[in-house]
């Protein structure tokens, strides 16, 4: 084997090294994020109203579905939160704010 060609091979397998590492990184970044149908990961850990969370799952199809808690008005949040037995990965609980000890309802969470 002559001296320019392995010099072009070592150089293939240096941009090949470096590639996968590249990939490995995103992978190991975004590990947080459902890949197969019924997978879930919630930001808030759960049923947590004092935190507003994200709730993400994949569905049958694929594709990725995201909740986002949310005040339906003063006094009650919509939580997202995993649940394994749901089809979809995840469910939602309407939480009365006033009931859990909270004061209302604002922007995704329940408050003191």
């Amino acid at each position: 084997m002559n001296k320019k060609l392995s010099f072009l091979i070592a150089l293939e397998l240096i941009i090949l090294i470096a590639a996968l590492s590249v990939l490995v990184t995103k992978i190991q970044t975004h590990s947080g994020i459902p890949n197969h149908p019924g997978e879930c990961s919630d930001s808030d850990a759960g049923l947590n109203p004092s935190e507003k969370g994200k709730t993400t799952s994949m569905l049958k199809n694929k594709k990725l579905h995201a909740w986002t808690d949310q005040c339906l008005n003063i006094n009650q949040l919509a939580e997202g939160y995993c649940d394994s037995r749901s089809p979809t990965g995840k469910k939602t609980k309407v939480i009365n704010c006033k009931k859990e000890g909270f004061r209302s309802c604002q922007n995704g969470a329940c408050v003191k």
